[in-house]
């Protein structure tokens, strides 16, 4: 037991030392890499689906990754400043419909408030990790935007019915 105790103890205590961190190397060997790949193709990125990380670890073993773990960075790499302005357009439209939503519907505030944080944490968490790429996630962001919005289109339904006129006869 004392010699299997004294062979386990460098292995866990190495694989302790990589994951008891706030650093991954993985996921800052794809970040680095994405920046450089951003250096490289800073206006239109190298097309959507194409990037692919390559780093080398402080030991000299090689890697690969598909993913940046950073949806931002990931997207900069691969559609360029143009695709991030795009985005940041996008952005900035879904915060104006987030704030309409609110002012239409100020009898639900728990409601508004609770889907707008939701948005926010998916928003904030997709610079640490690749969720865009699971297409449920996005979905399930636009769901919460549409939700905070609900107040919207129920004004817009509470208008009576349009009147219904003839239009002629059918033959």
């Amino acid at each position: 037991m004392g010699a299997a105790g004294g062979l386990a103890r460098p292995a866990v205590m190495t694989v302790a030392g990589s994951r008891l961190t706030l650093d991954s190397f993985g996921r800052t060997g794809a970040a680095r890499a994405a920046v450089r790949m951003v250096a490289a193709h800073p206006w239109i990125g190298v097309g959507p689906g194409r990037a692919r990380f390559f780093w080398v670890d402080p030991g000299g073993h090689g890697f690969v990754a598909r993913y940046a773990h950073d949806e931002y960075l990931q997207l900069l790499a691969e559609l360029g400043f143009v695709g991030l302005t795009i985005l940041l357009a996008l952005l900035a439209a879904l915060i104006l419909v987030l704030a309409r939503g609110r002012r239409a519907a100020p009898e639900v505030p728990p409601l508004w408030a609770g889907t707008v944080a939701a948005f926010a944490v998916l928003v904030v968490h997709s610079g640490f990790d690749f969720l865009w790429q699971i297409p449920a996630i996005p979905l399930a962001g636009g769901l919460l935007v549409g939700l905070a919005c609900s107040g919207t289109t129920a004004r817009v339904l509470d208008h009576p019915p349009l009147k219904e006129e003839p239009c002629g006869e059918f033959r």
